[in-house]
């Protein structure tokens, strides 16, 4: 069968309900199945939808019959897209990798997760909904995590906190990515700092953010390190960054492919 992800936003009373009591939404599972549906995850989110649903359907129709009656009751609101089948993402990964093109997946359920890492991608993105289990599958297959901590609010902080430390136990690699653009371009600091306070080594962290970084993005022939033939992109800070994650907001010298952009007067 289709897979297909549903945004469930509920009124502020429907929702708080929710998210005081998850059985509320898990007493459907009875209902959907009676439709041919299978529940494959779910979980509250403090975001737009108050409910993202991971599920498996006979077709259209029936999901529209779900959504029908849901906004029928007058307290609820839901936007369903299709989910890229494992044969389909395999297919993608397939296609772009005859051209020569990595593959990189923006998924936070834990199927969604699963389903990426099973078709070869190489990075996946936030990561919100990952658990233990999915986290040992990336490590065993090279994917790495890109968890885009800094943009994280409300109840999704404590997540990606369980999240990122799952992944950082099953010694999954760590890619350094904002998601910058949510916040303001020039902040990029938050998510080395989101990191720091999410209980990685700030070493490893630095080394995210540069060869790590590099690595993931096939691009260790010219930045990631300091040493000849790589570009000279550097920057000097005020104190030891190795030690206080708060000297990468002192950026005091920079340079780019060699050429001097700002010095300290």
């Amino acid at each position: 069968m289709p897979t297909y992800i549903t945004l469930f936003q509920f009124t502020q009373q429907g929702a708080q309900q929710i998210k005081e009591t998850p059985s509320r939404f898990e007493k459907n599972n009875e209902a959907f199945k009676k439709l041919g549906i299978e529940l494959k995850s779910w979980h509250v989110t403090m975001g737009q939808y108050d409910v993202v649903a991971v599920f498996d359907a006979p077709n259209d129709e029936v999901v529209a019959r779900v959504a029908l009656a849901a906004g029928m009751q007058g307290n609820v609101r839901t936007q369903t897209m299709r989910a890229f089948s494992l044969d389909e993402l395999k297919l993608v990964v397939e296609t772009a990798k005859s051209a020569n093109i990595p593959v990189c997946a923006h998924a936070t359920t834990a199927e969604g997760m699963r389903r990426a890492a099973l078709a070869g991608v190489e990075t996946i993105e936030h990561g919100d909904g990952g658990t233990p289990e999915v986290f040992r599958l990336m490590k065993e297959r090279g994917v790495a995590l890109c968890p885009t901590l800094a943009i994280a609010s409300g109840a999704n902080i404590e997540r990606k906190r369980v999240a990122f430390k799952a992944a950082l136990d099953a010694g999954v690699t760590i890619a350094s990515g904002s998601d910058v653009g949510v916040f303001a371009h020039g902040d990029n600091a938050r998510e080395l700092e989101s990191m720091v306070k999410f209980g990685m080594p700030l070493i490893d962290v630095l080394r995210s953010a540069t060869s790590v970084n590099a690595r993931v993005l096939h691009m260790s022939d010219k930045i990631g390190a300091v040493k000849p033939a790589l570009l000279a992109d550097l920057i000097a800070v005020e104190g030891d960054p190795t030690r206080d994650v708060g000297a990468l907001r002192k950026v005091r010298f920079v340079m780019k492919g060699g050429v001097v952009f700002r010095e300290k007067e």
